[in-house]
């Protein structure tokens, strides 16, 4: 049965996913036979036997650095979730440790560190340092949650299942490596997650370039195409509104020029206004559209351009309100909202008290607008670029905006001056956007 076809691991028993590590193992042992290879060569067999053939993951999934002994697998995002150190089999494992810890300190997102020499494989799981059980190294805390000896395994006498002949100690660390299935490790529920261990600061070189990854894929993979969509959407429901209100409005006019009964006016008249409330959001869009193609002298540029240009505006008004908020958090200018316990809280709160009503992310991020008004009022007041923010009840801006929040709760604002800002200003806002946003980088005070 080839690895395609085989039973996904998240639908195998724990006897059976068990069975099935061993099964892979032993097969790489079959490979490898005895003797020292170097990591270059072991560390193909591991991903292709452990992570692809019993954990689910693909060829796509995972990247190597130096010569195979640094491999990392990432979620869907393009973050490395899984971070494994390679060491020969004549090396002790503990040597990768602090290695592979030293390579988590270096993006928020890594969940798994391992360091293995293919005959034993040591797995920890980042954690913050309030836990007994962690080791910490570079910055970075986490708990073992398995150590797992292959080749005293490979070694056991069997009369038939290798599976049978394990203690319950050895069953129960093999089956910790459920934990690295691709369909755990990539759930869509760590959205919901907002408990991040090491937020990564911002002020630090490989801090600020991974903010501006999780922005770039905030923009790129998220909200642009939310907000192209959007757009479409929302000319599409102002089209029709036209078409309906203008035909209201003529058969008015048409009833008032022949003295018709004023009740069947007022009938119209109420359909028209009902008409009005329920679009309002799209024309107002509409409005909107129109003010900035003016604005920005845009009459005769072509329509798939302007689209694209106001919708990208459109995204970076939002991105950099999100970014001032984390900022203000961090610096204890505003409550804790949008990150972190704030986020539970909230939903928390609204759980507790209300029984039909349900809240979104999107609520979420208009309160915290609005609470950050009161410190810098000129980027939350309203705006033509907040057009797409507006349709409140869409599970699909919820989405988006929870992904953003939960992205660029992973990094640390606390200790961002003035050059840090601004440098990240310039690089982050190409100059168009900038001159939309405002010709001076927003300065939150500390």
């Amino acid at each position: 049965m080839s690895k395609q076809t085989e039973t996904p691991p998240s639908a195998l028993s724990d006897g059976d996913f068990v069975n099935r590590v061993i099964t892979e193992y032993l097969d790489l042992y079959d490979e490898i036979k005895d003797g020292d290879r170097a990591e270059h060569d072991l560390m193909p067999r591991v991903v292709d036997h452990l992570f692809i053939g019993a954990l689910g993951w693909a060829k796509k999934d995972y990247t190597q650095e130096d010569d195979w002994n640094d491999v990392r697998f990432y979620d869907e995002d393009r973050h490395p979730a899984i971070i494994v150190e390679g060491k020969r089999r004549d090396v002790d494992v503990e040597q990768g440790i602090e290695q592979v810890f030293r390579y988590a300190s270096e993006t928020p997102y890594a969940e798994y560190l391992i360091s293995t020499n293919v005959d034993e494989f040591i797995l920890y799981e980042r954690t913050d340092n309030s836990r007994a059980d962690t080791a910490t190294h570079h910055g970075v805390s986490a708990r073992k949650v398995a150590n797992i000896n292959f080749e005293a395994i490979r070694n056991l006498e069997r009369g038939g299942s290798l599976a049978d002949e394990l203690s319950a100690a050895q069953t129960q660390e093999i089956s910790q490596l459920r934990r690295l299935q691709k369909g755990l490790v990539t759930r869509e529920e760590r959205y919901d997650d907002f408990s991040v261990a090491h937020p990564q600061d911002v002020a630090s070189d490989e801090g600020f370039q991974n903010l501006l990854t999780a922005l770039s894929t905030c923009l790129e993979d998220h909200l642009l195409p939310y907000t192209l969509n959007a757009f479409d959407y929302f000319m599409d429901r102002y089209e029709e509104y036209d078409r309906e209100s203008s035909d209201l409005e003529r058969q008015i006019e048409r009833l008032k020029d022949s003295g018709h009964d004023d009740s069947e006016i007022a009938d119209l008249e109420n359909q028209l206004a009902d008409l009005r409330e329920e679009y309002d959001i799209y024309a107002q869009f509409y409005e909107d559209y129109r003010t900035w193609v003016r604005l920005s002298n845009r009459q005769d540029n072509d329509n798939d351009e302007n689209k694209d240009v106001f919708c990208r505006e459109s995204v970076y008004v939002q991105l950099n309100k999100v970014l001032l908020i984390r900022i203000a958090e961090d610096k204890d200018l505003v409550n804790r909202m949008i990150s972190d316990g704030g986020v539970e809280d909230y939903f928390a709160f609204w759980e507790d008290f209300t029984r039909y009503v349900d809240r979104t992310y999107i609520d979420l991020f208009q309160i915290a607008s609005e609470e950050m008004g009161e410190v810098y009022d000129r980027l939350y007041s309203r705006r033509i670029f907040d057009w797409e923010i507006r349709d409140t009840t869409n599970p699909e801006l919820d989405e988006v905006i929870q992904r953003t929040l939960w992205h660029l709760n992973h990094f640390e604002f606390s200790s961002v001056d003035r050059d840090v800002l601004g440098h990240l200003y310039q690089e982050h806002l190409p100059p168009e956007e900038r001159r939309c946003s405002g010709s001076s980088t927003p300065q939150p005070q500390s």
